[in-house]
């Protein structure tokens, strides 16, 4: 996979609503997630907050989507928290109670996508301090949540189930559905159904029309409201933009047979109005209104389900959702259920882990020795990340450049040993400052907008904070970051391109060469190249790079072949040359192990010729040499074709 995320305001709605059906017919999202909802929401409550899209690209694809606000609250009279919400406004009217949230993903990709915007928010969007992610199914915060703990304050803030009748599984028709309840409650139903039905039987009569469903909505309101005044509660529709919305709901989309009102009633009495979206074979119950003005024991709720329910069966909505609103009838009238979750995740700053020590250790005025400790640790470990954030935004606006300061920059094609030699070269230096790409977002970003000429390297400040930086992209940048910092050491690592690919098959757990193409690093529009030969794209990237850097004569060179052949050696001389002091005793330790983290590479380097024992073919060994064959005769490789 080769991911690139974008941001930017919502401008061109009929390209959002493209884009977001694209990926709605593609994904199994609730109804929430559906245009329908998201369309009306934005332009009828998020019109005026500055919503921001963010997209997820994969080689051009798009494979995931999000709409972001942001609002300034005040939490239990502390300091003041900026924050940032998927898909909603949950703040005083302009909450309209959406469920089922989430990122509209493509299937199979949740985890990645989900980690590739938050730690994007993280990097790219610096006006939040908390992000609330609003009732997502348990089953994919689950699938993304434990890769985000280390970078952030991640606090479960909600748990609720949504209640479910499943036709499919207590089976079709009245009996069915009274068979899966108590004796007791089936008695209670079938002698209210005998009370509507003196008369006359039940009937369920469905809207026709847009102008139709609105009255019935209209009707349902003037119950609902009367109910919940009696309760002393406003209800729903005392928000003007609630009701608004939902008309809007209801009168774009009905005529795409989204929209359900229904009437209750029997002959003697008015039962009630139940308001649904009708979405993927699922019934979602938006909003009730139940006539209570009736005899004890008539209950009027369970008779507008039950019959709902039953017209639904005959239409082949099979799945009835009564949604999460925490109500007995639900847990009793319905089968199954599922968890939705609501989590925020907190910046680790100092000001988020004062806000954790008053909120979570504070019990009756006393804060526990043990807790004091726990939470110092906690804001000495984020002192840094708040002080990068003020020294970036200080050197955004205040640093001079070009930028005198002494930078270490290390390169070379991805999979050259370039993690290897950092760790040797850079980690043994507590004073240096390191910068690995890792997840990193805005540092891929950097080298491909720099080399387009679509950004300038003074648009990514936060360099000046590093010391010492490994990013294999770099290699393309390197006129550029000199020209920005003049006194900086660049050293690039050269690989056999041969064992370049062998490294990338293992790194990318690549079976077969008909997977070869799944490799990132095949990805290289970026840097002008065009080919539909996956092998022949990373032999050019091998190339691109290598050729950019020698264009710049200050660049020291070296063969990761001679690394292997004397590390400790190896080590002690680029040391000498980038005049640092270099740590014998700690390169002996270290310079044999594995130094890449086992998420990234979960297996052995092998070396200097492992291509001869790879999966690559005479014809993929024949493409890298006859792009990369000059520069490779040039470094002292032998052809083998």
């Amino acid at each position: 996979m080769s991911y690139f995320v974008e941001q930017g305001p919502v401008t061109d709605l009929d390209k959002l609503q493209a884009d977001w059906i694209l990926l709605q017919d593609a994904s199994p999202c609730s109804y929430f997630l559906s245009w329908g909802w998201i369309g009306t929401w934005l332009s009828e409550v998020a019109n005026d907050l500055d919503p921001q899209v963010v997209r997820v690209w994969d080689k051009g694809d798009l494979v995931g989507i999000g709409i972001f606000v942001t609002a300034t609250v005040r939490r239990r009279g502390m300091l003041a928290s900026r924050e940032l919400y998927l898909n909603e406004m949950p703040l005083a009217a302009r909450n309209m109670v959406i469920e089922y949230n989430g990122l509209l993903v493509r299937p199979g990709l949740e985890r990645d996508v989900y980690r590739l915007v938050v730690y994007h928010l993280r990097y790219e969007t610096q006006t939040w301090d908390e992000l609330y992610l609003s009732l997502l199914p348990k089953a994919v915060v689950d699938g993304f949540i434990d890769q985000l703990s280390d970078d952030f304050y991640v606090s479960l803030d909600k748990e609720v189930e949504s209640w479910q009748v499943d036709s499919a599984e207590i089976g079709m028709g009245l009996d069915c559905l009274l068979a899966s309840l108590s004796k007791n409650r089936r008695c209670q139903i079938r002698k209210s159904i005998r009370a509507y039905e003196r008369q006359g039987p039940i009937n369920v009569r469905e809207a026709a029309s847009v102008s139709e469903a609105l009255e019935f909505f209209s009707r349902l309101g003037r119950l609902h409201t009367t109910r919940w005044e009696a309760k002393g509660q406003p209800g729903s529709f005392a928000s003007p933009i609630w009701e608004s919305f939902h008309k809007a709901v209801i009168a774009s989309r009905f005529p795409h047979g989204e929209i359900q009102l229904l009437e209750v009633s029997s002959p003697s009495h008015m039962i009630g109005y139940i308001y649904s979206f009708l979405w993927r074979g699922r019934v979602y119950v938006l909003q009730t209104g139940f006539n209570m003005n009736v005899e004890k024991g008539m209950q009027p709720g369970y008779m507008a389900h039950i019959k709902a329910v039953l017209h639904n069966q005959k239409k082949g909505y099979l799945v009835y959702d009564l949604l999460s609103e925490d109500s007995g009838y639900k847990k009793i009238l319905c089968n199954r259920h599922e968890d939705l979750v609501s989590v925020s995740l907190k910046r680790r700053t100092i000001a988020s882990s004062v806000r954790q020590l008053s909120l979570s250790n504070i019990k009756n005025g006393y804060v526990s020795k043990v807790a004091r400790a726990s939470m110092l640790e906690k804001v000495l470990a984020c002192r840094r990340d708040a002080a990068d954030y003020l020294a970036e935004r200080w050197a955004r606006r205040f640093g001079a450049w070009p930028c005198v300061d002494r930078k270490y920059l290390l390169v070379g094609s991805e999979s050259s040993g370039t993690t290897a030699v950092a760790d040797l070269l850079f980690k043994g230096h507590r004073e240096l400052r390191y910068l690995e790409e890792g997840e990193q977002q805005w540092v891929w970003k950097a080298y491909r907008e720099i080399y387009q000429g679509r950004a300038r390297l003074q648009d990514y400040a936060r360099l000046r904070l590093f010391d010492a930086i490994k990013v294999p992209g770099f290699s393309v940048i390197i006129k550029e970051f000199l020209t920005e910092f003049p006194d900086s050491k660049v050293l690039y690592l050269i690989r056999d391109p041969r064992d370049f690919a062998s490294s990338a098959i293992k790194t990318w757990k690549i079976k077969t060469m008909a997977e070869f193409g799944n490799i990132p690093w095949t990805n290289v529009e970026w840097l002008g190249v065009s080919s539909r030969n996956p092998v022949e794209c990373l032999a050019m990237r091998w190339k691109v790079y290598f050729n950019a850097a020698r264009q710049v004569k200050s660049v020291n060179f070296m063969k990761y072949e001679t690394f292997c052949a004397d590390k400790v050696g190896t080590i002690s001389a680029l040391s000498g040359q980038l005049d640092l002091v270099c740590n014998k005793e700690r390169v002996e330790a270290v310079c044999d192990q594995q130094l890449s983290h086992s998420s990234v590479r979960a297996y052995r380097p092998s070396g200097p010729g492992a291509w001869r024992d790879s999966i690559l073919r005479v014809e993929d060994i024949a493409t890298i040499e006859r792009v990369c064959g000059d520069e490779m005769q040039e470094c002292g490789y032998e052809l083998a074709t």
